[in-house]
């Protein structure tokens, strides 16, 4: 947004994120940036490689090098651009998950009940589909498989630097509870030579990642299926990476006491998470908190509120190390 616009253009500029968000999506959702990556098109032909009317995909592409994310040349031929390139499915650091969950439909409609979640308190996905993202993402092996890309797409984006900061010497096992597709774990396991991993999460999230698993974490791994509101699995080092705010405090605060009950005398507990900080200051924890309010019945938490969830598990709060998008919280056993 421009710092000069006048008030009313700042608030439209404001209004059109979703306009982008959905440009973003829907070039996901039809693989541009996969199509692209051999060779330059013109939207004509790969309108006629996806089947999509080639005016429409014109302006699709142009509003998408408007965005940085493809160029045009001479000839009207769009090729990606080194940012379009996380766009790609087969990438390090794609973000193709990310966006594939954020425009689809169940997301939508989520998002257009933010008003009922912030009268009512609940989240708006329970009240549009009945039942929690989780259940619905049990009975919907589709989405579960884009949300499971999306969780790797936003591991993807800063997994490095939660390893470089993360202390893991002398570490025999490290347990990544909620792990998803197992990202953050092979990250980890790759700089720690003499590191043992689990990771758990729903049957349906642990079917996915032992069928797509690299070979260090089919060598160095393993997989346990579990709920991590009944138990956590022994480590001397448990990570909960993006699990505690999907859940509003007394669950949060049980899955905490159920990873307490699973450390050891001298284990330790990293949880990353954004920390929200006082003042008015841009945040993306802030929005991201929006996220929760319309998708999960969770939330963002100030340091205050995270010293007091650990303490209620029977947990001490010993440090927060702070990542360019959230923190490491580090706990240990009281």
């Amino acid at each position: 947004m421009s710092a000069a616009a006048a008030p009313p253009l700042a608030i439209v500029q404001m209004l059109s994120g979703r306009w982008v968000s959905g440009a973003v999506s829907t070039a996901a959702r039809l693989r541009i940036a996969d199509r692209l990556a051999a060779q330059p098109r013109t939207s004509a032909q790969l309108a006629e490689e996806i089947g999509a009317h080639a005016p429409s995909l014109y302006r699709l592409l142009r509003a998408l090098a408007s965005l940085g994310l493809v160029a045009q040349d001479d000839d009207e031929r769009f090729a990606l651009t080194p940012l379009g390139t996380y766009l790609r499915s087969d990438v390090p650091g794609s973000m193709d998950g990310l966006a594939r969950f954020i425009g689809s439909e169940e997301h939508g409609f989520a998002w257009n009940a933010l008003a009922y979640a912030v009268a009512s308190g609940e989240p708006g996905f329970a009240h549009v589909y009945g039942c929690t993202l989780w259940q619905y993402l049990d009975g919907d092996p589709a989405l579960n498989a884009v949300f499971s890309d999306a969780m790797t797409s936003l591991m993807s984006s800063y997994s490095a630097e939660i390893v470089e900061k993360l202390d893991l010497d002398g570490v025999r096992t490290v347990a990544d509870v909620g792990g998803a597709a197992g990202t953050l774990l092979a990250a980890l396991l790759e700089k720690h030579a003499a590191l043992r991993g689990i990771l758990f999460d729903r049957p349906a999230a642990i079917a996915v990642a032992r069928r797509d698993a690299p070979p260090l974490l089919r060598e160095r791994c393993d997989f346990v299926a579990g709920d991590f509101m009944e138990r956590a699995p022994a480590a001397d080092v448990i990570v909960l990476s993006r699990v505690l705010h999907d859940w509003p405090d007394a669950d949060a605060a049980r899955i905490l006491a159920n990873c307490r009950a699973a450390l050891p005398r001298h284990g330790r507990l990293a949880v990353v998470e954004s920390v929200i900080e006082p003042g008015d200051a841009p945040d993306f924890g802030k929005l991201l908190d929006l996220e929760m309010l319309a998708i999960t019945p969770g939330r963002e938490r100030t340091r205050a509120q995270f010293e007091s969830l650990l303490a209620r598990a029977g947990l001490c709060l010993t440090g927060i190390v702070p990542l360019s998008s959230a923190a490491i919280i580090q706990a240990v056993p009281v």
